[in-house]
């Protein structure tokens, strides 16, 4: 029984440690951090899924007067973009994202 536990708590360190390496990595490498935020935006914000969609179209549009000029500060990969689109109300659209990364998502 002892040994197990040696084994069990050895490999939990090891796998705890190897975590703290990959968050300290990320914590100073901008460039992998920001990919991999944007993969990740990208797969929780999927505009193929069309259900998520409709109420995200529903919930942007009821809870908005959308018109004129539109600037969406932080636009992520674009996921209100097909929600503005056939808006007639609105003249232009403008989103501003920092991350480089997501711009290849839009």
């Amino acid at each position: 029984m002892g040994r197990c536990v040696k084994i069990l708590f050895g490999s939990l360190s090891i796998i705890v440690a190897l975590i703290a390496i990959g968050i300290g990595y990320l914590k100073m490498n901008d460039f992998y951090r920001q990919k991999l935020f944007a993969r990740f935006l990208n797969k929780i914000s999927d505009p193929n899924n069309t259900a998520m969609m409709d109420i995200r179209c529903n919930q942007l549009l009821k809870h908005s007067n959308v018109k004129g000029q539109v600037l969406e500060i932080g636009s992520g990969t674009g996921i209100n973009f097909p929600c503005l689109h056939n808006n007639t109300n609105i003249q232009s659209y403008i989103g501003i994202e920092p991350n480089v990364q997501t711009y290849s998502y839009f």
